[in-house]
């Protein structure tokens, strides 16, 4: 499973519901809406594991971070008609997203967001195995 670095600080914006669009500006013009846009979840790791010096596994709370998965939400961008600088970015099915915390990605650049509500989606929970060849994670039994 393929995530990034974790990432030890809350979300600092929380929107109230999953229907969402971003409007983006960008210096060199709406060329940027061309560019590759993703939504990506980022899944809370909710407990780690852990091996003492005889072997045996030591099952531990999750230390309050969070990787960026390697799940895509399909958004798409348009650009605005009355500003060359800006572009749109609307969720490609107009569903809502479920709450939870997401990154939107531009330019290899994230911006974190927390849609609010109780997390029912089990992609936004991680378990931790750090073992003497490698960490590995997998996904929640529920979220």
């Amino acid at each position: 499973m393929a995530i990034s670095a974790a990432i030890t600080r809350p979300s600092e914006t929380t929107l109230p519901d999953g229907h969402l669009r971003f409007i983006v500006f960008r210096r060199e013009g709406a060329g940027g809406a061309s560019d590759p846009i993703d939504v990506r979840l980022i899944a809370h790791v909710s407990q780690q594991t852990t091996f003492d010096a005889t072997g045996k596994p030591v099952v531990s709370p999750g230390d309050d971070s969070w990787v960026i998965r390697n799940i895509s939400i399909p958004f798409r961008a348009a650009p605005l008609k009355d500003d060359p600088q800006m572009f749109e970015v609307l969720p490609r099915d107009d569903a809502p997203l479920p709450p939870g915390r997401y990154a939107l990605i531009l330019k290899a650049q994230a911006y974190d967001f927390t849609v609010e509500g109780a997390v029912t989606d089990k992609r936004h929970c991680l378990q931790r195995l750090a073992a003497a060849n490698g960490v590995f994670y997998s996904e929640c039994e529920k979220p």
